[in-house]
């Protein structure tokens, strides 16, 4: 009941609340956890200093409700903080410029950047296990399951291809346990790449007119450069020209004069 009752919740558009009070422009909204009381600090210091409406939403894990030890509360916090399943961020309206630079992104979600990062940052799967609402959605793997594939590989394929394979991971135990991911979860952390990519996009860090821009640049630079080449090659060229036709009125002066020598005249007379 808890874990049909988490995915119910994910999908409700309260659950992106946050997001959709960004889109009034002129009110102060931010993401925040108790796993990181300098930003919930500052982000309730900023509401306040704000002459507008705002909100803050602020994760706060309930042992009860997800189903883990209450002394794990800062624990699961963290996890969640640290492995995207929360990101935080700020919007001020105070800020100068536009709006993507009224946004400042927590340092996870800023150096996170997409799903297939679960190998090298704290992955979802570690904080989904610890409750037990998340149970229904990890089994041991069948050892006659042909089309299974490991998590990380299998958030990066396309959609069609997610559909014909089973995804797993793989247990830092003795036994180096093989547990299926449920659909379920898998498609959530799909669905949460889609936010990190939303936020980063909207704050400026990554956006589709990014490889456009650094190609344009190239291009730029490299026709600016290409110019200085064949402005130098140009210089080179006429100052060589210059060396070869003073080279060769200069031999041409000494062979005259010593003709002239040689024939019993003074080249200097002449």
């Amino acid at each position: 009941h808890l874990s049909e009752y988490a995915f119910n919740y994910r999908q409700d558009s309260a659950n992106k609340l946050t997001l959709m009070a960004m889109s009034q422009a002129n009110s102060y909204v931010a993401q925040c956890s108790i796993a990181d009381n300098d930003h919930l600090q500052q982000s309730v210091e900023q509401l306040l200093a704000n002459q507008c409406a705002g909100l803050i939403s602020i994760h706060a894990p309930s042992p009860m409700r997800h189903g883990f030890a209450a002394q794990a509360t800062m624990q699961q916090a963290e996890l969640a903080l640290n492995s995207g399943i929360w990101p935080l961020f700020q919007y001020n309206p105070q800020y100068q410029g536009v709006f993507g630079s009224r946004i400042t992104l927590h340092e996870v979600v800023a150096q996170k950047l997409s799903a297939n990062n679960v190998s090298k940052d704290i992955s979802p799967v570690y904080w989904a296990l610890n409750e037990r609402r998340f149970q229904a959605h990890f089994n041991e793997l069948s050892s006659h399951v042909s089309n299974a594939l490991i998590l990380t590989d299998w958030l990066q394929l396309n959609k069609a291809d997610r559909a014909k394979k089973i995804p797993y991971i793989t247990m830092d135990d003795e036994q180096q346990t093989k547990l299926e991911v449920s659909m379920a979860f898998a498609t959530m952390l799909v669905e949460q790449e889609q936010i990190w990519r939303i936020l980063q996009e909207l704050a400026g860090l990554v956006t589709p007119f990014t490889d456009y821009v650094e190609q344009s640049v190239e291009q730029r630079l490299q026709a600016e450069h290409q110019a200085d080449l064949d402005a130098l090659r140009k210089d080179y060229d006429e100052k060589v020209k210059q060396l070869q036709d003073n080279y060769e009125q200069d031999t041409h002066k000494k062979i005259r004069n010593q003709l002239l020598a040689l024939s019993g005249y003074d080249a200097g007379k002449l």
